[in-house]
């Protein structure tokens, strides 16, 4: 179902086929999933998380839905409270998952948990060295945790790999302390 999510033209075939079966079982799950996914694509998001929720209460643990639901509200309904606590869910099932991962680390920063975001994107940043959010967001937590010299490392690196806007700022703001 996730990666039809990728191909529009899967994802629209599916939805034809997850709209019928709708009509007659509105509860299915399978069909609730692609119809979610394609309010996704569509940019539909308040209707693509009211289809999750839907699944969450027939299904409380239904990790695909879980993810998916972590990413939405961080990245498009604003609440990296309620993305940090699907994301932390849905770790549970996808432990090994670099995007899921990566996301916490964001997410924990977020809610002050500089500690938990270390981690995190320690554990993925061998995977995505050329990730500079990633950097920053690293380099952000080691500074709160006293990690000056790791600290600095990951800004240096987070502006070499081109890092733009207001974390760009923030993070010359930072090295400049350093000195």
């Amino acid at each position: 179902m996730i990666s039809a999510a990728k191909n529009t033209a899967q994802l629209q075939s599916a939805a034809a086929q997850a709209q019928a079966i709708l009509s007659s079982e509105p509860q299915y799950v399978p069909a609730l999933m692609v119809s979610a996914l394609l309010q996704e694509q569509q940019t539909k998001y308040p209707a693509a998380q009211k289809l999750y929720d839907q699944i969450l209460v027939r299904f409380p643990s239904f990790a695909p839905a879980v993810k998916q639901l972590a990413g939405l509200y961080a990245q498009h309904l604003g609440d990296d409270k309620k993305a940090y606590e699907f994301a932390l869910k849905a770790r549970e099932t996808y432990s090994d998952d670099a995007d899921l991962t990566r996301l916490l680390g964001i997410l924990a920063y977020k809610q002050n948990e500089y500690a938990k975001c270390a981690q995190f994107l320690k554990e993925i940043a061998s995977k995505r060295n050329n990730d500079a959010e990633l950097m920053y967001y690293l380099g952000m937590a080691q500074f709160q945790l006293k990690d000056t010299a790791g600290s600095k490392v990951s800004l240096q690196r987070a502006l070499a790999l081109n890092l733009s806007g207001d974390l760009a700022t923030q993070a010359k703001q930072k090295l400049t302390e350093f000195k």
